[in-house]
C-alpha cells in the first residue's frame, strides 16, 4: 500500500515516504511564487511600481517557476517508481 498525494495526482510507495516533505515543500514554494506574481500585477496596476520593473520581475518569477516545476518533475518519477 502506498501513500497518496491527491493534489499531485500520484501515489508514492511506502519506501519513498522520505520524498513527501520535499514534494510538499516544492508545491508550497510554487504556491508562494503565484502569490508573488499576483502582488507584482497589483503593484503595477495600482501604480506602486514601474511596468518595466514589474516585467523584469515577472520574467524572473517565470524562470523560477520553471525551476520549481523541473524539481517537482525530477522528484516525482523517482518517488512514484515501484
Amino acid at each position: 500500500m502506498g501513500f497518496r498525494l491527491p493534489a499531485l495526482g500520484f501515489r508514492l510507495p511506502d519506501r519513498n515516504r522520505a520524498a513527501i516533505p520535499l514534494i510538499q515543500f516544492l508545491c508550497h514554494s510554487r504556491g508562494s511564487l503565484f502569490e508573488i506574481e499576483t502582488q507584482l500585477a497589483l503593484a503595477e496596476q495600482l501604480g506602486f511600481s514601474k511596468p518595466e520593473d514589474c516585467n523584469a520581475l515577472q520574467r524572473e518569477t517565470a524562470r523560477i517557476g520553471q525551476m520549481i516545476n523541473g524539481l517537482i518533475r525530477s522528484v516525482r518519477p523517482a518517488a512514484s517508481a515501484a
